[in-house]
């Protein structure tokens, strides 16, 4: 039996441990994480999440657990476990995994994962560069800009774009838009706007052509020379010149226009601007320059030109010169000088039966001399109306030209063929048309009704009512034989199609207009004008739009090529559209603006006093010397909050105030700027009294006594009185005042010192002088 308990006795312990373990299995941790976290990088470009924060209340039965984290992937890879983790930069807008282990006091531990969203979310920081005003002149121009500075937690890149304009006279306001990027979908871009103001500066200098003087022929056609233009980096020049002939020579006169800045209508322009060390030379002070050369020559020409005529002739009605007379020829002609030729015909016929042409050749040199020579052309009698005893007969036949249909607008005169005459050896035959237009008709945009009228002027009379406007119809289209009247009259019908539009002469131009009066608007000079290849100038009809302040929407529409008138301060966009009155029509578009020119106006406080001891300084504000301040465009709010002072005589920045010391003291003059939204600023003059009150008790306190060649004593005060420079010190009898050495002090002057008994009494050369 003993045997058999105990194997029962070990079966029982055994059986006991087994249950045990099994036990301590049940009670490992439960570890719980939040499932999708998010954590945002701080100004550092990293962030951070600890074990609460990704502890979704995890628990322990043996003892209070410990909490250790770690990450698994991501641009980090695996990391150790710790109590927090971080994340950078370069797991922005991913989500990585992070593993929370869960240890109780046992050692038992479980992990739990949860998935985490990096994201930035603090936008770039970026300043731009000053603003910058430049004339056109500026070498700079080239390149005004200068570039941003960005900050960011994480990579930041910088990009810009530019717009605005500068005109044919390179003036005008360019901006340069920065904007800064991380590149996460999390952040605000940043932007900023540099802004560079170019203005228009005319000073090109002008070098003029000396006077010319000549002992040969004066030849108006020779160059004497021209006006040399230099430094016009920035202006629109235009030369030109008109010539006088006087009995000595040519006066040319020289005109040189700036168009950047000249004005017709100005009636204030100086013919020359400054003048400069090298001769005739000068430049620019308004745009215009007007310079006289003489041109002489003490060449005495007394020879007249040289001349031959043609030849005289002798022809029949058949001959064409009888229609144009140049074809007779014309005249050959040299002079040791300029000479021109002017002709003159005169023709003397009886009807039909023949006659004579007279031609005049005249030669006239730059000297006034000339000479001439004649041509006749007889025409033979009886071969216009056969013969002078016959009667005449009027047969020519004419065809005339077929009616036209363009589809490309024609020049002016439009050319459209003419009457074509045959059979008219012995007729006088005229030919003549007009025109009349008519606007739109059916199929085309405009029809010209080209009226022909061919006249045999051998038997036409214009006062027959008889004659019928065509004669015998012939079997060629459009011809007709004469009648015998001697008139015909036929009807040609040009239809023109017009598919070409209008174009503007002038625009797509910035235009700026400077106000100075008393409310937030100005005049704007604003016209257009167009050409048309097809319709004349009094055909084309305009129209505008205008989109006050240019933020897409039309505030002001009408017709017209003139939309002057006054409009607020800013920059506006006008729309300019023109039509043909053929259904065709062009559009553009100007940018203007009306800029506040006008200044403010402060008014100062003239009354301020400021007392100032010895030794002593005072600070005034310049917003206690600005008694009120207007503007016509900005509140006075905002022009008080400029308020700047400074001395009058000071050529530093104002600041918002101004020292005033014993130095200072009497009347005292400064300067009170104030500032408008626009940028302009203005001054008044205020007058501060400083009030010096005197010197403060133990100014100089070195007891040695005064030594010099002119005064050396002690100084007893033996009745009551005041030492100082206003005498603000004051002394009682018996008192001993001992001054620094070297202060040099006569008997009776006034001085500021330290009341001090003197160590050791001096005899002075000069004792109670």
């Amino acid at each position: 039996m003993t045997r058999t308990l105990t194997v029962f006795i070990i079966s029982l312990f055994f059986s006991i441990q087994f249950s045990y373990a099994s036990t301590s299995a049940v009670l490992i941790p439960n570890a719980l994480c939040n499932p999708n976290l998010q954590v945002s990088l701080a100004s550092n470009g990293v962030g951070i999440l600890s074990t609460t924060d990704i502890d979704a209340g995890s628990s322990s039965s043996c003892g209070a657990p410990t909490f250790e984290v770690r990450r698994t992937d991501g641009c980090l890879g695996t990391t150790a476990w710790s109590s927090t983790v971080s994340f950078q930069c370069c797991d922005v807008s991913q989500n990585i995994t992070v593993e929370l282990r869960v240890t109780d006091s046992s050692g038992s531990s479980s992990v739990c994962s949860s998935s985490v969203l990096v994201i930035d979310d603090l936008a770039p920081q970026i300043t731009c560069p000053a603003d910058k005003t430049l004339d056109c002149n500026d070498p700079n121009l080239s390149n005004p800009f200068s570039s941003a500075v960005a900050f960011d937690n994480c990579s930041v890149s910088l990009s810009f774009t530019d717009s605005g304009f500068t005109d044919q006279c390179s003036a005008g306001v360019l901006l340069r838009t920065w904007t800064a990027q991380d590149g996460s979908l999390d952040s605000p871009d940043a932007s900023c706007t540099q802004r560079v103001t170019v203005t228009h500066v005319s000073d090109f200098i002008v070098q003029f052509p000396a006077d010319v003087a000549l002992t040969t022929c004066l030849n108006n056609s020779d160059n004497f020379g021209e006006p040399q233009i230099i430094e016009d980096d920035c202006e629109l020049v235009a030369v030109s010149y008109t010539d006088v002939f006087t009995a000595t020579g040519i006066d040319r006169t020289w005109t040189v226009v700036n168009w950047c800045i000249y004005s017709v209508n100005n009636p204030n322009y100086t013919d020359l601007g400054i003048p400069q060390p090298i001769p005739r030379t000068y430049r620019d002070d308004d745009g215009f320059f007007q310079y006289t050369q003489q041109i002489s020559s003490t060449f005495n020409d007394n020879l007249a030109p040289s001349i031959t005529c043609p030849s005289n002739l002798t022809v029949n009605c058949s001959d064409p010169g009888i229609n144009d007379y140049s074809l007779f020829g014309t005249a050959s002609f040299a002079d040791n000088c300029d000479a021109d030729l002017v002709v003159t015909n005169d023709a003397n016929f009886t009807n039909c039966t023949g006659g004579t042409i007279t031609r005049t050749f005249t030669a006239t040199d730059s000297n006034g001399n000339i000479n001439a020579c004649t041509q006749t052309i007889t025409v033979i009698a009886g071969t216009c109306p056969q013969s002078s005893s016959q009667t005449h007969t009027s047969d020519f036949i004419v065809q005339f030209p077929a009616d036209l249909f363009l589809t490309n607008c024609p020049s002016s005169p439009i050319s459209a063929g003419s009457p074509s005459v045959v059979n008219n050896d012995t007729e006088l035959v005229n030919i003549s048309f007009s025109d009349d237009t008519l606007s739109i008709v059916s199929e085309s945009c405009y029809n010209i009704v080209r009226t022909w009228e061919v006249i045999n002027i051998c038997v036409y009379d214009s006062s027959n009512p008889s004659n019928t406007d065509l004669g015998f119809p012939q079997p060629l289209p459009r011809t007709y034989q004469d009648d015998g009247d001697g008139y015909f009259r036929y009807i040609q019908s040009i239809s023109v199609i017009d598919n070409q539009a209008p174009i503007f002469s002038s625009c797509n131009s910035s235009q700026f207009f400077c106000d100075t009066s008393d409310d937030c608007e100005g005049i704007a000079i604003l016209t257009t004008s167009a050409s048309d290849a097809c319709s004349p100038l009094s055909a084309l009809e305009y129209s505008y739009s205008i989109d006050a302040f240019n933020d897409g929407s039309i505030d002001i529409a009408g017709t017209g090529d003139d939309a002057t008138g006054i409009y607020p301060y800013g920059t506006h966009r006008i729309v300019w559209e023109v039509n043909d009155g053929c259904g065709n029509s062009s559009s553009c578009f100007q940018l203007f603006t009306i800029l506040d020119c006008a200044n403010p106006v402060p008014v100062c406080n003239n009354s301020i006093v400021v007392d100032v001891a010895y030794g002593e300084c005072q600070t005034v504000f310049a917003s206690t010397v600005l008694n009120s301040a207007t503007d016509n465009c900005t509140a006075s709010s905002y022009l008080t909050g400029t308020v700047k002072i400074r001395k009058v005589g000071d050529t530093s920045a104002p600041s918002i105030s101004v020292d005033f010391c014993d130095a200072d003291a009497g009347n005292q003059f400064v300067e009170v700027w104030v500032e408008d939204e626009a940028g302009n600023a203005d001054f008044c003059v205020a007058l501060i009294t400083v009030n010096y009150t005197g010197c403060p008790d133990n100014i100089l306190e070195n007891n040695n006594p005064i030594i010099n060649n002119s005064y050396n004593a002690n100084l007893n005060i033996t009745s009551n009185g005041t030492v100082g420079p206003f005498g603000n010190v004051t002394f009682a009898a018996g008192q001993t005042i001992c001054l620094d050495p070297g202060f040099e002090v006569t008997q009776g002057s006034i001085f500021c010192a330290s009341i001090e008994a003197c160590p050791t009494p001096l005899t002075s050369k000069e004792e109670n002088k």
